[in-house]
């Protein structure tokens, strides 16, 4: 997932840390992107929402902080997202000169909760990459080939010279591994709350 750590959000407070904002651009480009495609908006539209969802980041992240009462960093962002997706279905529909259909602008749960998907698979993909860098090749090979692949231990114990037992072993470290990972990445993204003004 993104990985929302608290300390990158602390760092995205300085305006002026380019190095921290790169990273959390990065970070949820890509879900931005996806989310806004998902909901049929057009490709040459898409950089316009997610430079427009950074702005109001940037206008807003001095109000963030860490207290699990107040609610979830990605579900504040997630909600930002949402508005911005209707803002541009709006803009869409006065230009073209379409009466305004409500029901063909996502509402926000909908527009969240395939947020929530994108970071989601978002996640596994960070879990997926983290634990591959610090993986032995043959034992990130086997989890590989039998569960992402679904082949069977057989052949990928012949494919790799090993024992069957070992293709079960090696594929239940990895997944155990990226299970972990991915909690890891859920939980620091959690833990980032917004703290709305009064």
């Amino acid at each position: 997932m993104p990985q929302t750590r608290i300390s990158l959000l602390a760092q995205i407070r300085d305006l002026s840390d380019s190095e921290s904002w790169s990273e959390f651009v990065a970070i949820y480009s890509p879900v931005i992107t996806k989310t806004a495609l998902r909901f049929g908006v057009q490709p040459e539209d898409v950089d316009d929402i997610r430079q427009e969802v950074f702005v109001q980041m940037m206008a807003t992240i001095q109000r963030f902080s860490k207290d699990a009462r107040k609610g979830r960093f990605r579900n504040y962002l997630a909600q930002i997202t949402a508005n911005k997706i209707r803002d541009r279905w709006r803009k869409s529909s006065r230009q073209s000169g379409n009466i305004e259909n409500p029901a063909l602008i996502p509402d926000e749960a909908e527009t969240t909760e395939m947020f929530e998907e994108e970071l989601n698979r978002q996640v596994m993909a960070s879990a997926l990459l983290r634990v591959r860098t610090q993986a032995r090749e043959t034992t990130w090979n086997c989890f590989h080939q039998h569960v992402l692949l679904k082949r069977s231990a057989a052949l990928v114990a012949q494919e790799l010279k090993i024992t069957e037992n070992a293709v079960y072993v090696n594929s239940s470290r990895i997944t155990a591994r990226v299970r972990e990972a991915a909690h890891f990445l859920k939980k620091e993204a959690d833990c980032a709350q917004p703290v709305l003004p009064k």
